[in-house]
């Protein structure tokens, strides 16, 4: 945690290290309040409740749904899109400092609760099954169903969240890695795959910048 940070921020960076160490029912608020240096009273100005805590780090987990909304609107080659999006994911994943996309797979997180939530991974989800379609359909990618292809590249996208450790210093080195693994998987000429990276890499250097979260 930065020096400076708001309370808010000590707050969820407190809860996420406490639910991703002993799980969300474990976790009390007064533990999360005395990690976050504060009193428990104090902490409820900020978060009511400690499922809201849950969902706001829920919320951080996905800043990749940002960055569907500046490829859609961008022109540019199926197999380019599907690369930035793989990229920016798990770089995103990668640089969470408590590994906040293990937290989906905490019972508490999962539906009905959170619906809002599961609504912005479900675009995520579908931005993926949208570009390997038209990658299939213009022929880049082949080979594989486009059920198969979108659940093998998601399964590659989030593999990091099962060992990536924070404090490594490799991330954009381990996204570029998942990336081109993915594209690689798809691609129906392999051949075309540095061209392809090196196409994309000159067009993530335009795209926006995560949205900062915390106040």
């Amino acid at each position: 945690m930065p020096a400076g940070a708001s309370a808010r921020e000590q707050i969820l960076d407190a809860a996420a290290a406490l639910f991703a160490r002993q799980g969300f029912s474990a976790t009390t608020t007064r533990q999360i309040a005395e990690a976050a240096g504060l009193e428990q009273g104090s902490m409820f100005h900020y978060f009511p409740r400690k499922l809201d805590i849950l969902g706001t780090l829920l919320d951080m987990s996905l800043p990749a749904v940002e960055h569907v909304a500046w490829l859609d609107g961008v022109d540019l080659p199926a197999s380019e899109k599907l690369y930035l999006l793989c990229y920016r994911d798990t770089a995103a994943m990668c640089a969470e400092e408590h590994n906040l996309s293990a937290l989906l797979n905490l019972p508490e997180a999962k539906p009905p609760n959170f619906e809002a939530f599961w609504a912005e991974e479900k675009k995520l989800r579908a931005a993926y099954s949208r570009y390997i379609a038209e990658g299939l359909a213009d022929g880049s990618f082949g080979g594989m169903t486009l059920a198969l292809a979108t659940e093998m590249v998601i399964a590659m996208v989030e593999s990091p969240m099962q060992w990536f450790r924070s404090g490594r210093d490799d991330a954009a080195e381990t996204a570029t890695a998942v990336a081109s693994a993915a594209l690689r998987l798809l691609l129906a000429d392999r051949g075309d795959l540095d061209d392809t990276v090196a196409r994309a890499l000159d067009h993530l250097a335009l795209a926006p910048s995560p949205a900062a979260t915390g106040d």
